[in-house]
């Protein structure tokens, strides 16, 4: 497989040097981010987790953005975009990453000029290492404590410039992520630099350089889970998430932002995540109302008794997990949770033990 420099490389070859319209230029940086798909991450940001040594993880999402892009006599109403992305593991803490979106349909206006519809995008070739942090369990979910990632992304021209679905030139990005877990919650920033090689125009002024800044919060919920659907992981996600142009202020400057909200449901190798978002400053760069939809998918690893938990950190292999929200991450089953000889599928207070000799009815709880 190749490394990822050789990608960036390809990028650089496959590029061309020759110039496209402004305004083609303009409407599509201001689309150059899109929120990703990563299962284990939230919206717009990838969680720093990599998907285990040599391991592949997979995923293809829709995405609708409607409304609020126009610059230089082009009005784009609406688009509808698929994308595919997959990363495979390298070593036990970096990955490999491809991304490729596709333009599947779009509403433009453009005075004497026709552009078409349907148009693939540009692809997107990157590595990233995670360089602390503890390791998520095999169902996705993150262990408590900090983590800190690092990533280097770059763009290969392989879109339809005629639809306006992608650039003449690549362009390189480096960013950091700092993620924190704790009691269910976690929390992430990203921080990074994005460079073209040619100056594109946004909202009539010659940018180069981006400061991207996203800020995400991830919260654990209970919705499927409460009917009786053993395995399954829920979060609610919000993240906003800006590109800054440097001396320039958000609100008078060529500086798109997005606000997202979210639900991802994990249920062993899949994932569907469900989201939405509002355009912030800005206003001709960014979309009025985006929303879209992803399906992931990743390999089991090797889970011989089906309970969503590896044979590698599964504690009984041969036995499933009681998915109870009591010491669930270890892949062996507790009947009795708080060992009063009571079961738990019987026990009224199953996280509290009953005093001995005063439960009389037997049913878990200490009697009054």
């Amino acid at each position: 497989m190749l490394h990822g420099g050789a990608w960036l490389l390809i990028a650089l070859v496959c590029s061309g040097w020759q110039s496209a319209p402004a305004s083609a230029q303009s409407l599509e940086a201001s689309q150059a981010w899109q929120p990703v798909g990563d299962a284990r991450g939230y919206l717009g940001i990838a969680s720093t987790e990599p998907p285990g040594p040599w391991q592949l993880d997979a995923g293809l999402g829709l995405d609708l953005a409607a409304g609020g892009l126009d610059d230089g006599g082009v009005l784009v109403e609406g688009r509808i975009a698929l994308r595919g992305a997959v990363q495979a593991g390298l070593g036990s803490r970096g990955a490999r990453t491809l991304e490729l979106p596709g333009l599947l349909l779009q509403e433009v206006e453009r005075a004497g000029m026709e552009l078409a519809r349907v148009a693939l995008g540009d692809a997107r070739l990157g590595v990233r290492f995670r360089a602390l942090g503890p390791m998520a369990d095999s169902m996705g979910l993150t262990r408590d404590g900090f983590a800190l990632g690092f990533a280097l992304i770059g763009s290969a021209p392989t879109g339809g410039q005629d639809a306006l679905a992608g650039e003449p030139l690549p362009w390189f990005r480096g960013e950091a992520t700092g993620e924190l877990q704790a009691f269910g919650i976690g929390g992430a920033l990203r921080v990074g630099w994005q460079q073209r090689l040619r100056a594109v125009r946004l909202a009539g002024r010659e940018v180069g350089g981006l400061l991207r800044v996203a800020l995400g919060l991830r919260v654990r919920v209970e919705l499927l889970g409460r009917l009786s659907l053993p395995g399954v992981r829920e979060h609610l996600l919000a993240e906003v998430e800006a590109a800054l142009v440097p001396g320039q202020p958000w609100s008078d400057g060529p500086s798109p932002v997005e606000s997202r909200f979210g639900y991802r449901s994990t249920w062993r190798v899949l994932s569907l995540t469900l989201w939405g978002g509002l355009g912030l400053g800005a206003e001709s760069l960014s979309p009025d109302l985006r929303a879209g939809v992803y399906l992931g998918w990743r390999p089991p690893g090797g889970d011989s008794d089906g309970d969503g938990i590896a044979d590698a950190g599964d504690a009984c292999v041969h036995l499933p997990e009681d998915v109870d929200q009591f010491e669930d991450l270890d892949g062996c089953p507790d009947p009795d949770n708080d060992q009063d000889m009571v079961l738990d599928e019987d026990d009224l207070c199953p996280l509290q033990p009953a005093d001995e000799m005063r439960d009389e009815d037997e049913d878990g709880c200490t009697d009054a």
